[in-house]
């Protein structure tokens, strides 16, 4: 009786006191598989995403190296891109801090 009298005489706290939260064993094997189950479904589009980029640049190669030129045409719109992307992020650093003054 002590302890509720003296837990309704502090103001309310956002962080919880999680020595006292007691979570059923079944719910608590549900929450671990929902979150491993998450965590595999965003490894696996991470995979996709490089296996893609890996496809991607394998097929670009092998353009390259079949025509006339192509090599050195792929290497020219590679840094093409690069300085397009530093040019982009470059301007977007300097709005940041022209508006910061």
């Amino acid at each position: 009786m002590d302890q509720n009298r003296r837990m309704a005489d502090e103001p309310p706290s956002i962080l919880a006191d999680f020595a006292r939260i007691r979570i059923p064993p079944d719910e608590a094997a549900a929450i671990a598989a929902l979150f491993v189950e998450s965590m595999l479904v965003a490894w696996h589009h991470r995979r996709v995403g490089l296996s893609a980029r890996m496809y991607r640049a394998r097929r670009e190669l092998a353009v390259a190296f079949e025509s006339e030129g192509g090599v050195k045409s792929l290497l020219y719109e590679s840094l093409a891109r690069r300085r397009a992307v530093r040019a982009l992020v470059g301007r977007r650093s300097r709005r940041a801090l022209a508006r910061r003054g």
